[in-house]
């Protein structure tokens, strides 16, 4: 697990909300404190939805969370949990079958933004070889789109 701050919340906000910087990731969840708190669950309603899929695709939901925090206010905070889509993980970091999912926490609050990764995976190990790469790739991530 590692955290990255951001140099400019105004840029990382147009990567968050407007570009395509973070397309390749699925929604887990998110919660936004406006004047009023939303909490979205990314999980996939199957009865709603017939899919493989588990989650939504940020691509897909993006525009709903830019709606939630655009206006002259900032927000007081909001955390956003995402994936990288499990189809992408093999290309991006190498497959491991302990490995649930890929994480990356997006943490505004008190006038910082934060960047956090995580790995959940489905079984408890000691190698920490996947942490590692994860963090790198994120780290890279970041950079080569300025973020941090």
């Amino acid at each position: 697990m590692q955290q990255f701050e951001t140099k400019s919340i105004k840029n990382s906000a147009n990567h968050i909300f407007v570009s395509d910087t973070f397309d390749s990731f699925n929604l887990i969840e998110a919660s936004f404190a406006t004047l009023i708190t939303t909490h979205i669950d990314g999980k996939i309603n199957k009865s709603f939805l017939e899919t493989t899929e588990e989650y939504v695709s940020y691509k897909d939901i993006k525009p709903l969370l830019y709606n939630i925090i655009k206006g002259k206010t900032l927000p007081v905070s909001f955390k956003i949990i995402i994936g990288i889509k499990p189809e992408l993980i093999e290309d991006v970091i190498g497959y491991d079958e302990s490995v649930k999912l890929f994480i990356l926490n997006i943490k505004y609050d008190n006038s910082k933004l934060y960047f956090t990764t995580a790995v959940s995976y489905d079984s408890f190990t000691m190698d920490k070889d996947q942490e590692k790469r994860y963090d790198n790739y994120i780290e890279r991530f970041l950079c080569e789109h300025d973020i941090i």
